[in-house]
């Protein structure tokens, strides 16, 4: 067999690897992924869409006495290149379980189980970082931001209408923006929207929370302690 057709057969046996790495790219907020990453993700992610494969429709069907045994392919089809694929079950592992898998290692990164896990039997202390100007911006009560800018001296209040992913320059866009100068806290002018690129110090963004006040007075919420992210 030459390296073309070696090539293309270790590309039909990882489809399910990465098909649910290309979900896991997808739906989770990560920097650009370069092919090295791609290729090793996939991998990765398929190696473990056929553990599932085998844990579910091979070993425990054996262990149960299913007749006749069933027989995991996987193995052969990797270490021998003289035996012929098995498309059924690559099948079935592309289909049944690589979606299955891909969604739950988004879960898991999505809602920091991981690093919750980690923390709990005192392996490690980190914390998702990375996403931290993420979920920030997507808490609930991260509606109604306050843009600061110290150069201009000018303070913007509006509603997060759209932000970036976190992988580049922190970006924002508002919506019903209103500008006050920030050392005589007077109302300057509205805008329908702002954008603002956060990439340097000259920018403070301060979370507003809301006060308990009656609910046709929520339009904009009050002041009761907001956090800095610069």
């Amino acid at each position: 067999m030459n390296l073309s057709e070696f090539a293309f057969r270790i590309i039909l046996i990882f489809v399910p690897g990465l098909i649910a790495f290309r979900i896991f790219e997808k739906l989770t907020f990560h920097r650009e992924y370069k092919t090295p990453d791609i290729l090793l993700g996939s991998l990765t992610f398929g190696f473990l869409c056929y553990l599932v494969y085998y844990l579910v429709f091979v070993g425990l069907p054996n262990i149960l006495g299913a007749n006749p045994p069933r027989v995991f392919h996987f193995s052969g089809n990797l270490s021998d290149s003289s035996q012929a694929l098995n498309f059924g079950e690559i099948s079935i592992v592309t289909i049944l379980i690589a979606p299955p898998v891909g969604l739950l290692i988004t879960a898991l990164i999505n809602k920091r189980i991981l690093y919750k896990l980690a923390s709990t039997i005192k392996i490690s202390s980190i914390v998702d970082n990375f996403n931290v100007w993420v979920k920030a911006l997507d808490s609930p009560i991260s509606e109604w931001v306050s843009v600061r800018d110290q150069v201009n001296g000018l303070r913007y209040e509006g509603v997060i209408d759209l932000y970036s992913d976190g992988t580049g320059n922190s970006e924002l866009f508002l919506k019903e923006v209103e500008v006050y100068s920030i050392h005589e806290d007077e109302y300057k002018y509205s805008l329908p929207r702002a954008y603002f690129n956060l990439g340097n110090e000259n920018f403070i963004v301060e979370f507003r929370t809301w006060m308990n006040v009656p609910s046709q007075d929520k339009s904009k919420p009050k002041i009761s302690g907001n956090s800095e992210l610069k």
